[in-house]
């Protein structure tokens, strides 16, 4: 019997991208935009008729099983979005509804908020576990609990704007000084790598325009010429091309190169207490089940077309 799933939103005010792709060391959005001046709640009507889960051959009752909330922003276009019927599809949203049904003593629900919110309200204890193409580095090892497997691999490389590798060849990292570029302030990934190349690059940096904006805007401007270059995956490169009618030249990077930018790894992030702790193994041994059965590669296809779940690596 298939369990079933409850999604709610909550929304501060701002405005969401129509579509954005990044690692959330990251993040990236897939949704209408839409201007909200306070929390909204949104609860699926068929949750309330939500049937008991079960598994093969396993069974839990109504006292055993453990709430997951689970928090995303959900315009992270492949990842977590909303779709055209008002439900949370993607990769990792498909993924987590996957070991789900693997694991009768957790009932996940999603819920919907701000990319900020989401360690803040792991810090608070609201939610156990966040996932929006989440990235590993330190500071949050230090504050959180990574399962041992990752859930995607892809190294991330640059987007360019047209015609700038004949004014400007771009043969590595070193060669981005004096280019220009934007982030947002949110402390994410791609604003540390900027920041830090700076810092490193004091007599040729790089010009960062800050933006109170999605990556959305950010690709939109730069097929518009505002700016030179952004970070990006090559699996999207068509995605924007089709949807958008984008197109833009691609720097792809050697590995350690392009983990400057990120870790190149995606991951669910969870609440460092002792239940996380058992939810995180839980999410292993359900992985290792996904890996065996196909799920894993099946689900990457679905939505890039290609594998890049990661788990032919050594370091899976």
């Amino acid at each position: 019997m298939k369990k079933r799933w409850m999604m709610t939103r909550v929304l501060t005010p701002v405005v969401l991208g129509a579509l954005a792709l990044t690692a959330c060391g990251g993040s990236t959005a897939a949704t209408e935009a839409a201007a909200e001046t306070e929390a909204v709640a949104e609860t699926e009507a068929a949750a309330a008729e939500a049937e008991p889960a079960e598994t093969e051959g396993a069974e839990a009752t109504t006292d055993e099983i453990t709430t997951v909330m689970c928090a995303t922003d959900g315009h992270t276009v492949k990842f977590s979005y909303v779709d055209e019927n008002g439900e949370l599809a993607g990769y990792e949203a498909d993924l987590l509804r996957a070991i789900d049904e693997i694991l009768p003593q957790y009932e996940f629900e999603f819920e919907i908020t701000e990319f900020e919110s989401i360690f803040n309200g792991i810090d608070t204890g609201r939610y156990m576990l966040g996932f929006n193409s989440l990235s590993w580095n330190e500071t949050r090892n230090e504050k959180y609990i990574f399962p041992k497997h990752y859930d995607r691999y892809e190294a991330s490389g640059l987007y360019v704007r047209e015609g700038l590798l004949d004014e400007h060849p771009i043969n590595g990292l070193d060669d981005l000084g004096g280019l220009k570029t934007v982030s947002n302030a949110k402390g994410d990934a791609w604003q540390l790598f900027l920041e830090n190349y700076n810092a490193e690059h004091a007599d040729n940096p790089i010009e960062i325009q800050y933006a109170d904006a999605d990556w959305s805007s950010f690709y939109m401007q730069l097929y518009q010429g505002n700016f030179d270059f952004m970070m990006g995956g090559e699996s999207n490169l068509q995605v924007y091309a089709d949807e958008y009618g984008y197109d833009f030249d691609f720097v792809a990077l050697p590995d350690e190169e392009a983990s400057k930018l990120q870790n190149p790894s995606t991951w669910f992030v969870i609440a460092k207490t002792e239940e996380g702790q058992k939810l995180a193994d839980a999410i292993d041994g359900a992985m290792e089940t996904l890996k065996d059965n196909g799920t894993l590669t099946e689900l990457s296809v679905k939505y890039w077309g290609k594998d890049y779940s990661g788990i032919d690596r050594a370091d899976w």
